[in-house]
């Protein structure tokens, strides 16, 4: 086989492996197209056409429309939460974003909390009752701090 063959069978192998990852991609995202209203109304409000957003909530885009610095705060990709807890005057509008944001967040706890599942309950402690391992994981992902000299009275 010539150098010329050795480098065309590669980019074929190359080819179908970035023609799988391609073909995934869309399988996963295919329904993103159909929620860009959504994520738009949450990370950019201002590039919505107002025709095109729920009935409720168009009213406070085009008083938004007006609003030349809050476009800027939006343009500047600054963080779309402090941007809804400040600059935002729109119950709606910052209703539909606080949910949409509150999602991601939410998914972090469940996959910090997994992880820390995974730490507890590992290959040495099989043993571990499910009450306990409920136990461990509350303690581990408690935010709470622990009034150690108050408790230690009542004992």
């Amino acid at each position: 086989m010539s150098e010329n063959e050795d480098i065309y069978d590669s980019f074929k192998e190359y080819e179908s492996v970035l023609d799988s990852l391609i073909e995934e991609y869309n399988r996963r995202f295919n329904d993103f197209e159909k929620h860009n209203i959504t994520l738009k109304l949450a990370f950019q409000p201002h590039l919505v056409n107002v025709s095109e957003a729920p009935e409720e909530l168009q009213m406070e885009l085009i008083e938004m429309s007006e609003d030349n610095n809050l476009k800027s705060l939006f343009d500047n990709r600054e963080d779309p939460i402090e941007i809804w807890k400040k600059a935002v005057e729109d119950p709606r509008l910052r209703e539909h974003a606080c949910r949409l944001i509150s999602c991601f967040s939410t998914t972090y706890c469940c996959e910090s909390t997994f992880s820390c599942l995974t730490q507890i309950k590992n290959s040495l402690r099989t043993q571990l009752t499910d009450e306990h391992l409920d136990v461990q994981l509350k303690l581990r992902t408690t935010m709470l701090e622990p009034d150690i000299k108050m408790l230690s009275r009542k004992k």
